[in-house]
């Protein structure tokens, strides 16, 4: 399978295929210097697949976990790329979950004002969502994301098969933004992780993921308009991230946001016999008041409004902006309930 994201001269492919990780040296041909980034959480069988396809990179690991999405692990990865005298037109290759990809992304934004970038995804997560559409960003003063760039990868490779070593938790902290897509932009796809069986049809739910967030993508850019619908559920998860200090999975946090943002009942319902058939873990509520400072933060706050989507049936959703008084009362209401 390849999807192809069509951004003038920012334009890339996404190959997704079982054991491509077995081909990557015939993506990095025009290389001389590769610096393959990876955490400590990427079992060591897959980076020994990539060194052995791709001998002459160095290796350079990070400590595991979103806490450890700052700019101390930034400056790292740019402390490897001036000692080993990198240029614009080397390569970083991040090989890992949406934490690598994003620091790796961000990284390559900025050394030098912009060098090559590719992408290996590993989780769920990323390889459903954050491994495209450009949006990296690195956490400050547990602000989720709160520094960050645009930037695009020069090819993405996926593997389903690195998803047989990961957690049954981390299964769902990804699929979690798959069954968003489906209930914003796409009916059968919500359909499809609501009824089927999910690791026989990891591969299908992956590829229409990405094919419907580029068709977003493709018309927004850089989020100011549509593309802020796949932000659906992400105000209150984001926040719940930030004041859990990242204990909590983004995917937990986002599936318990979009509950209290989805107001149609039957569609609510919907959501939780999805939680329960994939058995995601519970988050305790709370107090709004606690969450406050962390969604005034939010980027889709303009002033003392925010703009956020709202579903209108399950596949269709469109933006609305609100006051923030107004979100507050929403939601105290709904965590009150």
């Amino acid at each position: 399978m390849k999807l192809r994201v069509h951004l003038k001269e920012n334009s890339y492919s996404i190959h997704i295929k079982k054991g491509i990780l077995n081909a990557v040296s015939s993506f990095c041909l025009s290389y001389s210097k590769i610096l393959l980034v990876t955490d400590s959480g990427v079992p060591k069988q897959y980076i020994d697949i990539v060194k052995k396809e791709i001998p002459h990179c160095l290796l350079f690991t990070l400590k595991k976990g979103e806490k450890n999405k700052n700019m101390q692990s930034a400056n790292a990865i740019l402390h490897q790329l001036f000692i080993n005298n990198f240029d614009r037109h080397d390569l970083i290759l991040a090989i890992g979950g949406g934490v690598v990809l994003d620091l790796c992304a961000f990284v390559a934004s900025i050394y030098k004002r912009g060098m090559h970038y590719g992408s290996i995804p590993t989780t769920v997560l990323a390889q459903v969502d954050s491994c495209i559409g450009g949006k990296n960003g690195i956490n400050y003063d547990s602000f989720k994301n709160g520094v960050g760039t645009f930037y695009h990868p020069k090819f993405v490779l996926i593997d389903p098969l690195v998803l047989d070593t990961l957690p049954k938790r981390h299964w769902n902290n990804g699929l979690i933004e798959a069954l968003k897509m489906g209930l914003i932009h796409d009916k059968n796809l919500f359909d499809l992780i609501a009824t089927k069986n999910i690791k026989k049809n990891i591969q299908s739910i992956i590829f229409h993921s990405l094919k419907n967030k580029i068709d977003i993508i493709e018309q927004d850019v850089h989020d100011i308009g549509i593309r802020q619908i796949l932000n659906y559920g992400h105000t209150l998860g984001h926040a719940i991230e930030s004041y859990c200090n990242f204990k909590v999975l983004h995917g937990e946090a986002v599936a318990y946001g979009m509950v209290l943002e989805t107001k149609q009942n039957e569609i609510k319902e919907q959501l939780l016999q999805i939680y329960k058939k994939i058995h995601l873990k519970k988050i305790k509520p709370i107090p709004l008041t606690l969450l406050k400072p962390y969604i005034m933060q939010d980027k889709k706050r303009v002033h003392q409004s925010i703009i956020i989507p709202q579903i209108n049936q399950i596949g269709s959703c469109q933006l609305v902006e609100i006051s923030m008084n107004v979100f507050f009362k929403q939601m105290g209401d709904e965590i009150h309930e």
